[in-house]
């Protein structure tokens, strides 16, 4: 696994992404101390719980405990993979009360810079002092993340995005990548990105 990256953390739930050189099956085991014990397919296969290959992975461990610490290691086709000889660790966030801001959720499409539509890809959205959301595209590279459920870096309360603020996408295969810097006026839909360029749609200026 590479480009490891731990994402969408709440009170009850995080996602683990990753891309692999191959297509393989991915799976991550979890548990709340380094025996682990539980594991969760790919958010594609959760439905049919049968595990199918790719190349970006994304797995989103969901019903948790707020507060409390998750151990977790990635399993990768056949080989198990940990952080350093032992296993990724994460903190679920803390029980916000407040209700989360009207908020339009972020949506668009990518395409290949042939005109083509990758077959999978990976978005991941953040802003100033903020957490880092993420998502997989869909089959015809549409994408849709609801920002509503965006909160702060130190996931204590929701983030409320004015208009000025300055919202940075990055966008992924195992072997194209994107960025893209815009404003929340600008996300409903983004324009249309073409992988292996990049956008600052806050200088009216793209691609460059």
């Amino acid at each position: 696994p590479e480009n490891i990256r731990i994402t969408n953390i709440s009170s009850t739930s995080f996602s683990v992404s990753y891309t692999t050189k191959q297509a393989v099956t991915g799976v991550v085991s979890f548990g709340k101390d380094e025996t682990l014990g539980q594991i969760v397919f790919d958010d594609r296969d959760q439905k049919s719980g049968t595990p199918n290959i790719y190349q970006t992975h994304h797995v989103t461990i969901k019903n948790l405990t707020p507060s409390t610490q998750y151990f977790f290691s990635i399993t990768s086709g056949e080989d198990s993979f940990l952080n350093n000889s032992v296993p990724f660790e994460v903190k679920t966030g803390s029980i916000i009360i407040q209700e989360p801001p009207v908020q339009q959720p972020l949506s668009g499409k990518i395409v290949l810079p042939d005109g083509g539509i990758p077959s999978e890809a990976l978005v991941y959205v953040t802003s100033t002092n903020a957490q880092q959301l993420s998502t997989i595209t869909k089959d015809n590279g549409s994408y849709i993340l609801p920002l509503n459920s965006m909160l702060n870096s130190n996931l204590s309360s929701y983030m409320a995005l004015s208009e000025n603020i300055h919202i940075a996408m990055l966008i992924s295969t195992d072997s194209l990548s994107s960025t893209v810097s815009l404003f929340p006026t600008q996300i409903d839909p983004v324009p249309v990105i073409i992988l292996s360029q990049n956008y600052d749609f806050t200088q009216e200026s793209a691609p460059f």
